[in-house]
């Protein structure tokens, strides 16, 4: 009787674990096709300057985020 309660708990967390990992894709694909309308579009140049942007914001994080850990040591 204990197998099948363990059986039964296995299959339930599969279970849950499948759908939940469904919602969670479902969710990131509706975002990626809202942003991807072809609405809007970029030249090259604001593209450059974006990534120029994020390339900066990335830097900023990836520095504090060393001195935090420096002053944490």
């Amino acid at each position: 009787m204990v197998k099948f309660a363990l059986l039964f708990i296995v299959i339930f967390c599969v279970v849950q674990l499948t759908f939940a990992a469904r919602i969670r894709r479902d969710n990131i694909f509706d975002a990626i096709y809202q942003a991807d309308d072809g609405s809007t579009t970029m030249t090259q140049d604001e593209y450059k300057a974006k990534m120029r942007e994020l390339g900066k914001e990335l830097e900023k994080k990836f520095l504090e985020a060393i001195n935090q850990a420096s002053q944490n040591d």
